[in-house]
């Protein structure tokens, strides 16, 4: 059968680092990981830039939020204080008011 294999991993290291193109593929590998400009190299730049993105859209998230943000002003002293005035203007038309102050509520 075809896919059985014939011989195990040790096996094929062994045959490929005996050979010069085994050899050359070694090095450049080790070449590769001493320069830091390879695979990694690149990865780590991407995932920077992946990174930084997030963390911009995450501001501009932030900052859409507090401007679509609907300001509530708290106007309930007001509110109040116009109800006082118009109770006491209704309690003074009602009362005949002549001016003195009466006890009896």
């Amino acid at each position: 059968d075809e896919m059985i294999p014939r011989f195990d991993f040790d096996q094929f290291v062994n045959i490929i680092s005996a050979t010069q193109t085994g050899e050359d593929l070694v090095q450049f590998h080790q070449d590769d990981v001493d320069q830091e400009t390879g695979v990694w190299s690149l990865t780590q730049k991407l995932s920077d830039t992946t990174a930084m993105k997030v963390c911009v859209g995450i501001l501009v998230l932030v900052c859409m939020i507090s401007f679509l943000e609907i300001a509530i002003e708290d106007r309930s002293v007001d509110v109040t204080l116009h109800q006082l005035t118009s109770i006491v203007s209704y309690e003074h038309a009602q009362s005949g008011f002549t001016g003195t102050t009466s006890t009896d509520y």
